[in-house]
């Protein structure tokens, strides 16, 4: 469980931190250029779902037995 805990704390909930703020700066370069891009925007958002889902089905689990700070008690 601990494994589990460190593995969603410090390495899966920062990657998609990372990724959100990417998205989110591309969302901007598109509303900035006012058009869509060809054929990346599906792949970069599928990818982000992709590693939500895998974050959520790993922590799920361990949802009752972490504490607010991801900590697992004893």
């Amino acid at each position: 469980m601990r494994a589990v805990s460190a593995l969603v704390t410090f390495v899966l909930v920062p990657l998609l931190l990372v990724y959100t703020a990417i998205l989110f700066a591309y969302a901007a370069k598109i509303a900035f250029e006012a058009s869509l891009p060809k054929g990346t925007l599906g792949s970069m958002v599928a990818g982000y779902l992709l590693v939500c889902v895998a974050t959520l089905l790993v922590a799920y689990p361990i949802r009752e037995k972490v504490s607010v700070l991801g900590s697992v008690p004893n």
